[in-house]
């Protein structure tokens, strides 16, 4: 394990080494030649230095325009293909089917989040219903006992209602 390790410090030293030599190799002046193209002519008097100027800007000026048009139609027509390939092929293989995963994500989600909360809502009164039951047994010494009447069956109550009577023998 020692020598693996001073192996990788030597071969790190080594490389960072070669990179600053890299680096300041680099950096030193180098010779460079100026290439200029004279557009005056050799033999031309100077009288007509001011219309060769003229006429040279006359030129550039010409170029300027007709290649600001050039430009300004590939431009256009660049944009419209990439607006035609956005809407038309982007959108419909990548970003279309994308959102409806995403709806159905969220609406799976939904569905199980509406579950969760029916879920703690039965919890809750199940609870409820422990603790009052304990409450019975405590303060009634009996258990709390539900009863479900059969479809059909006379209701019965407590509180000395019609249905709690005895039917009278007529």
């Amino acid at each position: 394990m020692g020598f693996h390790r001073k192996f990788s410090r030597t071969l790190l030293s080594a490389l960072s080494v070669l990179v600053l030599a890299g680096m300041m190799v680099s950096a030193l002046p180098q010779k460079s030649h100026a290439f200029a193209i004279c557009v005056i002519p050799a033999g031309c008097p100077v009288a007509n230095i001011p219309t060769l100027i003229q006429d040279i800007n006359d030129t550039l000026t010409e170029f300027h325009e007709e290649g600001r048009d050039t430009i300004m139609e590939f431009i256009s027509l660049s944009f419209q293909a990439h607006e035609n390939w956005l809407t038309g092929v982007f959108f419909r293989n990548y970003i279309r089917p994308t959102m409806q995963g995403m709806t159905k994500q969220l609406s799976a989600v939904s569905i199980q989040q509406v579950a969760m909360m029916g879920m703690f809502l039965d919890a809750k009164q199940q609870l409820e219903t422990q603790r009052l039951g304990g409450f019975l047994l405590v303060r009634y010494r009996r258990p709390l006992t539900l009863r479900f009447r059969k479809p059909g069956a006379p209701a019965r109550c407590r509180s000395g209602c019609a249905a709690d009577e005895a039917p009278s023998a007529a």
